[in-house]
C-alpha cells in the first residue's frame, strides 16, 4: 500500500498473480495482505508499526484485542482524514483503508450492522419473491414487498420497505448485460431518479465480486443523503440490475447482496 512500509522479512503473498482480476479488485478496493516471517509474531508487527507510522505521522487512535465484542480487532490509525486498519490472522498482516470515523470508532458500526444482518438471516418468519421473479430471496415479513413498472417491458422492479420506518431498498432492472459498462448503467439509474424528481448522483465506485460476477459497489447521492447501491448482473435473465438503499448502512442491503440469487442457481 502507498507510502506504508511493508513489514521486514513480510512479502505480498499475491505477487504471482497480480494481473488476476480478482486480485486487482482487492487492491482497488484498499486492501493488502502480507505474508509473515516465520519467526514474527502479532506484537512484534505492533512494535514495528507503532514506530514506523508514527515517524510517517499516523496517529494510533484505537489497538483493539481479539476477542472485543463490539469491535473489530486490529490497530487503527489516521492520517490526512484517511483511517489505516493493520491485524495479524494466522500468518499474514492484513491491511485495510477505512474512513477516518470508522478507525475512530474501530469498526464498531460494521459490527453492528453483522449483528443486524445475523438477526435477520435467524427469523424464521419470511417471505419469497413471486414464482416468476428473476431473483430468488428471503424476506422477513417485517417488510412490505411491492412490485412496480419499469421502461424494459415485462421486466420488473420490487422494494423492500420496513413497517414503521423509511428505510426501503430497491432492485431495479436496467439493461442488457455486456451491452453496457457497469457504470453506466448507474448513471442511467440516477437520471431515472432525477425523472422522478429525485437528485442523485454518484460519489465513488468500486470493484466487488458478486456471485461468479464482477459487481459494482458505489455511494450515490439521493437529494442530500449518502447512500449505498450496487450495480449487479443477474445470469439468468442477462439483465443488469441496480440494487440500492434509502440509507448508507442498511442491514437489510447487506443481507439481500450476502443471500439474493438468480432464479436458476442451484441451492
Amino acid at each position: 500500500m502507498k507510502d506504508i512500509p511493508a513489514y521486514s522479512g513480510s512479502y505480498f503473498i499475491f505477487s504471482d498473480n497480480t494481473d488476476d482480476p480478482i486480485v486487482k479488485e482487492f487492491i482497488s478496493s484498499g486492501q493488502s495482505v502480507y505474508r509473515l516471517p516465520k519467526d514474527s509474531s502479532q506484537s512484534d508487527v505492533e512494535k514495528f508499526y507503532t514506530e514506523k507510522l508514527k515517524n510517517l505521522g499516523w496517529e494510533l487512535v484505537q489497538n483493539v484485542q481479539i476477542g472485543t465484542p463490539d469491535k473489530k480487532y486490529g490497530m487503527y490509525w489516521v492520517k490526512d482524514g484517511i483511517g489505516l486498519r493493520i491485524y495479524v490472522k494466522y500468518r499474514d498482516i492484513w491491511y485495510e483503508t477505512v474512513t477516518e470515523n470508522d478507525a475512530r470508532t474501530a469498526l464498531s458500526r460494521v459490527v453492528q450492522e453483522e449483528i443486524e444482518r445475523e438477526m435477520l438471516m435467524a427469523s424464521t418468519d419470511k417471505q419469497t419473491l413471486l414464482p416468476d421473479y428473476p431473483w430468488k430471496i428471503e424476506i422477513p415479513k417485517e417488510y412490505i414487498i411491492k412490485y412496480f413498472p419499469t421502461n424494459l417491458d415485462e421486466l420488473r422492479a420490487v422494494s423492500f420497505q420496513k413497517l414503521g420506518s423509511s428505510e426501503t431498498v430497491e432492485i431495479y432492472p436496467m439493461g442488457k448485460w455486456k451491452e453496457k459498462d457497469l457504470d453506466a448503467y448507474l448513471y442511467d439509474y440516477c437520471q431515472i431518479k432525477k425523472e422522478q424528481k429525485i437528485n442523485c448522483g454518484v460519489m465513488n465506485s468500486v470493484p466487488v465480486s458478486f456471485r461468479d460476477t464482477i459487481g459494482l459497489k458505489s455511494t450515490l447521492q439521493i437529494n442530500s443523503t449518502n447512500t449505498t447501491a450496487y450495480t449487479v448482473a443477474n445470469t439468468y435473465n442477462s439483465i443488469v440490475y441496480v440494487i440500492s438503499s434509502s440509507q448508507a448502512d442498511s442491514p437489510l442491503l447487506g443481507y439481500i447482496i450476502e443471500n439474493i440469487k438468480p432464479f436458476n442457481a442451484k441451492e
